[in-house]
Formats: C-alpha cells, sequence, structure tokens
C-alpha cells in the first residue's frame, strides 16, 4: 500500500489481519507481546492515545522517553536501565512512522539505530505507520521499518496502519497489522473474532485499493497537506511563535508557552480553556503528548485553505 515511492515490503498470504481500527492492532499486540505490569518505551512526544490503547485493557505500562528526531539510543537506554532497575520488564518498542504529534520523517539511520536498541535487549518493535502515505515535504522520504529490519530479526518487528489517516476514512473503523511473525497472525485470529470488519466494508476498501486513479487522489491529498501546513506555520511565524517542523501527518506543535500565566503543565489547561471558549479553536495540550516541558500545544492543520487562515486569525487575538 505504497504509492509514493520505492519503500515496498511484500506480503505473502498468512502475513496479515485487519480488524476493527488501528486502536484494536495495537491493543491486540499489546496483550499477545506482554503481561500486565510489563513497559513499552516510546518515543517522547507520543501520539497520548498509544498510552490508553495497550493500557485499559492490555494493562501495558508506557514510558515516554524524550528524545529527538535521531531517537537517541542513549535515551533508549537510560530508560530500559530506569525501568529495569525498579524490576519491571520492558517488552517493547512502540513508535509511529511518521512521528504523530511532531510530523517528523525519521531517517533510515534513526530507524536503524532504534533497532539495534531492540535487538541488543531482544524486544519486539511496533511501528504504527498510519501515516506513511501523508508525506508532503519534498527533501523527507519515507521508509518502513519492515525494509529496515535484518530478516533474522524480521519476526520481532509488527506494523500497524488503517484507512482512518491516509485515506481519510476513519469512520470505516479498518486497521491492520502485518506481522512476519505466525504467532502474532494466529493470535489475532483469535482475539480479532469479536473485533471484524464486515465484509462489505473490506469489499468496498479492496475496490477502492484497486482504482487506477488512486495514486493521482494521494499526491493530490499530500499537496493540500503542504499548502496547508505552509499557511499555519506562515501565521504562526507571523505572531513569533516558535514550532516544530513538520513533514507529514496533519499536526504541527506550536509553543505558546508566551501566553501562559506561569511555566507550569497546570498553566497550559488554564490556556487550553481560553482558546476553546474565546477564540473557539480546539488545540491539545502538550501535557497529553509527554512533552519534556509546559508551552507546548499540538494543533491540525488538515483543513481547507479558508478555515486554516481563519483559524491564524483567531490566534493573532491572543496578543490583545
Amino acid at each position: 500500500m505504497n504509492f509514493m515511492n520505492s519503500s515496498l515490503v511484500f506480503f505473502g498470504a498468512g502475513k496479515s489481519k485487519i480488524c476493527a481500527g488501528c486502536t484494536v492492532a495495537l491493543e491486540t499486540l499489546a496483550t499477545l507481546l506482554a503481561e500486565p505490569g510489563d513497559v513499552f518505551l516510546i518515543p517522547a512526544p507520543y501520539y497520548s492515545s498509544f498510552v490508553d490503547d495497550i493500557n485499559e485493557r492490555a494493562g501495558v505500562l508506557a514510558l515516554g522517553v524524550p528524545c529527538d528526531e535521531t531517537l537517541s539510543r542513549d535515551a533508549f537506554e537510560q530508560a530500559y536501565e530506569r525501568v529495569t532497575g525498579e524490576g519491571k520488564r520492558v517488552r517493547a518498542v512502540l513508535f509511529s512512522s511518521p512521528n504523530n504529534p511532531i510530523g517528523t520523517v525519521y531517517k533510515e539511520e534513526a530507524i536503524r539505530s532504534l533497532l539495534d536498541f531492540a535487538m541488543e535487549h531482544d524486544l519486539d518493535v511496533i511501528s504504527d505507520e498510519i501515516y506513511a502515505q501523508t508525506v508532503f515535504d519534498p527533501e523527507a522520504h519515507f521508509v518502513s521499518t519492515m525494509r529496515l529490519v535484518p530478516d533474522a530479526y524480521r519476526h520481532r518487528v509488527h506494523v500497524t496502519s488503517s484507512f482512518a489517516k491516509d485515506f481519510v476514512l476513519s469512520g470505516f473503523r479498518t486497521g491492520m497489522c502485518f506481522s512476519f511473525n505466525p504467532d502474532i497472525i494466529q493470535g489475532f485470529a483469535s482475539i480479532t473474532y469479536y473485533s471484524s470488519v464486515s465484509s462489505h466494508t473490506q469489499s468496498l476498501l479492496t475496490a477502492l485499493l484497486k482504482e487506477p486513479e488512486l495514486g493521482e487522489i494521494m499526491e493530490l491529498s499530500r499537496k493540500r497537506l503542504g499548502k496547508a501546513y505552509r499557511i499555519f506555520s506562515r501565521g504562526l511565524a507571523e505572531m513569533g511563535i516558535p514550532m516544530m517542523k513538520a513533514q507529514a501527518g496533519i499536526f504541527v506543535m506550536a509553543d505558546l508557552s508566551e501566553y501562559m500565566e506561569k511555566q507550569e503543565f497546570s498553566a497550559e489547561q488554564v490556556l487550553w480553556d481560553k482558546i476553546y471558549n474565546e477564540l473557539m479553536l480546539n488545540i491539545s495540550p502538550g501535557g497529553l503528548f509527554g512533552c519534556e516541558r509546559p508551552g507546548w500545544f499540538r494543533a491540525c492543520y488538515a483543513f481547507d485553505e479558508d478555515t486554516v487562515e481563519e483559524a491564524c486569525r483567531r490566534l493573532q487575538m491572543l496578543k490583545k
């Protein structure tokens, strides 16, 4: 399912399973790979719902590992030592590639470093590639984690995705897990029996994937995302608001600490209330994503140009 580069990994029969959304895929992997109380390491900032996806029923604990786009090996080693020093077991590394909420497209060397860490400590790797088709930065090149892992360790890497983000079909509730581990595939077959996708939905999506125009549609989507991102980033720059550069996805992280009453995570909620109730914009506080310091907020720019420009106009009112 790739329309934009040669980073293809071919899966034969019996190497994938579908279920009712990527949330179900992640929860199922947590159930199959770990016991309650085990830990997954997650690069931070991270997608906030990762915490609930692996913990609500599977009981797996999420530990954010603050790091940049290099996925610092030292940061992961320190986190591993801290967790094991507390008597807990680290079972896997979970990360989104491209990253949500930042929008970073990880370079090959960063992912290889993460894989080396996992192999050194006998950990599984879950690569959530739900934004793989949204890369709009011409300088960024997405490569699936599954393509970079050595063949001998390929059975320990599991890729999840969905039609929700790339195809803007979240309501179809169709997620996927790709794995070369037969035990994982068999486990999915048993557990997701009660979280299946209707045959009608499967038939419709199969027809969609076979459409010859699909590649052009995906390219148009990326161009529109890129344009909306540039409009929003320009608006932030005019206000003097720092931001983390995005290369893919639908979000941007903006530093609104200047507008907080005090530099504490509790003050993020106060500013959120003001922006939501007075400006009627809904942006998410960085504390939800494991940010190291308060003041970062996640905003979605995946709207038409007029809507993005209106959002920028309203944010300008923070200065008044």
